[in-house]
């Protein structure tokens, strides 16, 4: 029943039915009113005289018009039938032709009794007239209750009134909708013109404040559809600056190979050879490397996830930047604090690549002369790689920010891999930390052994890196 009356047809039932009631009510007063003004205004003696002239003449021209006689006495009831309101005896060589009379007919009806008469009373002024007829000449008497002949106008009056007040209290109770539906269409320009400022206040709870609703809703998702079209605008600039500053390293390599045999100082043709398989070597890397970016760009959200145990490829990785970090004269310090076997999902590739983007700014910016640290555990769900390495003097400042463009690269690969990346550079050490899910799903067998389980179906894989 509730939810019946929440309705806006319901509602607007009641508005008309609330409105037919007001219009009804006036319709009533109007006419009480309007019947007492005729009654009076009739009684008058001068208005009373000539009403009752005005029907008497209308009587002749029924009677001439007819050609009626002395002994008609039906046509006269008939005319009588259609002015109900009159009472009417006709008389001829002292008989009643015709009588229809609902008053006390006074024969000796004076003066003084036509200025004292009481609307109401059965006594009422009575005039004789004479009525010519085909035959002869008859006697009339004439009274009446002759408000009765202001019927019509009453009536109209009163309807009038009645479809008037109608049509106001209905559009008068029905404006609350349409100031509502007006909100509704300015909040819509405002939408097309992208002003999402506005919102639309929920009134009650009818299928107009659902619809008011469902267009602020309508308005939070364009706005929200603009800023993230705006915002992957932005990562695309920085894609691109991203890009740029992966392929500088391996190209101002190539560049320095191809300035010392354009200058003669590789000596020997064997050494000549040697810095052009090199050069070569990097072209071909600059070119994965680029291939690899933009098959990222395109197929981030639909990257291949493998299931990979975390302890053996944990092991991987991190000889893979001992190896690489050692080549370039660096130390590691590894600590694995993961405690005990999990496995995790991951795109090795991508993954690689992130940590290839790690080492390069390690040794671009970090002091050979200190140790790198790196420290794998398990926390929350997540295998949460520390690295932290010392920074030279004279790239503390710009170290970060030189190396932002890089670090797009891995908060892209690890938002796809389902992680994060937070870094930052504190007391002379550049610190970051990589978030990566694990599926660590520890059961205890019968000997007690802790045993990794994975709750999904796919096969585990030995990385190969």
């Amino acid at each position: 029943m509730t939810k019946l009356f929440h309705r806006l047809s319901t509602r607007i039932v009641l508005e008309i039915l609330l409105a037919v009631a007001v219009s009804a009510a006036i319709y009533a007063g109007a006419n009480a009113a309007l019947t007492r003004f005729f009654q009076q205004y009739a009684t008058e003696p001068a208005v009373f005289r000539r009403l009752s002239d005005r029907h008497f003449q209308d009587l002749q021209r029924f009677a001439d018009e007819n050609h009626l006689v002395s002994t008609d006495g039906k046509p006269f009831t008939q005319w009588n039938d259609r002015y109900h309101y009159v009472s009417l005896m006709i008389i001829r060589q002292n008989e009643a032709l015709c009588y229809n009379s609902f008053v006390s007919y006074n024969m000796t009806y004076t003066e003084e009794d036509q200025e004292h008469f009481y609307w109401g009373s059965k006594v009422l002024p009575t005039y004789e007239y004479r009525l010519r007829l085909a035959d002869e000449t008859c006697k009339v008497y004439f009274s009446g209750y002759f408000d009765q002949a202001y019927t019509s106008m009453r009536k109209g009056i009163c309807a009038g009134l009645f479809l008037i007040s109608f049509v106001a209290g209905f559009y008068l109770l029905f404006q609350k909708h349409i100031r509502y539906i007006e909100e509704m269409e300015q909040n819509v320009s405002s939408l097309c013109s992208k002003n999402f400022s506005r919102q639309i206040p929920i009134r009650g709870s009818t299928e107009l404040s659902t619809l008011a609703a469902n267009i602020n809703h309508l308005g939070d998702t364009i706005q929200l559809l603009l800023l993230t079209e705006d915002a992957k605008l932005k990562q695309k600039e920085q894609f691109v600056k991203s890009i740029a500053h992966d392929i500088r390293t391996p190209l101002t390599v190539v560049i320095g190979y191809l300035e010392l045999l354009s200058k003669g100082y590789a000596g020997s043709p064997e050494s000549a050879a040697l810095f052009i398989d090199r050069a070569l070597e990097k072209t071909n890397h600059i070119r994965r490397l680029t291939d690899d970016l933009f098959a990222f760009e395109e197929n981030c959200r639909t990257l291949p996830l493998d299931t990979y145990n975390g302890q053996e490829l944990l092991a991987q990785v991190s000889s893979s930047i001992n190896n690489f970090l050692t080549s370039n004269r660096f130390r590691l310090d590894y600590a694995d604090r993961t405690g005990g076997p999990f496995r995790m999902r991951a795109n090795i590739t991508l993954l690689m690549r992130l940590i290839d983007n790690i080492c390069a700014n390690i040794v671009k910016h970090g002091s050979p002369g200190e140790p790198v640290e790196l420290t794998a555990s398990v926390e929350e769900g997540f295998l949460v790689l520390r690295e932290s390495n010392a920074v030279l003097r004279k790239t503390v400042k710009t170290a970060a920010g030189d190396s932002g463009y890089g670090l797009v690269i891995c908060e892209d690969v690890m938002s796809a891999l389902g992680g994060s990346v937070s870094h930052g550079t504190e007391d002379g050490r550049f610190c970051i930390v990589l978030r990566t899910p694990s599926l660590t799903d520890l059961v205890v067998s019968d000997a007690g052994e802790k045993i990794a389980r994975s709750p999904l179906p796919t096969g585990e894989k030995t990385a190969a890196i």
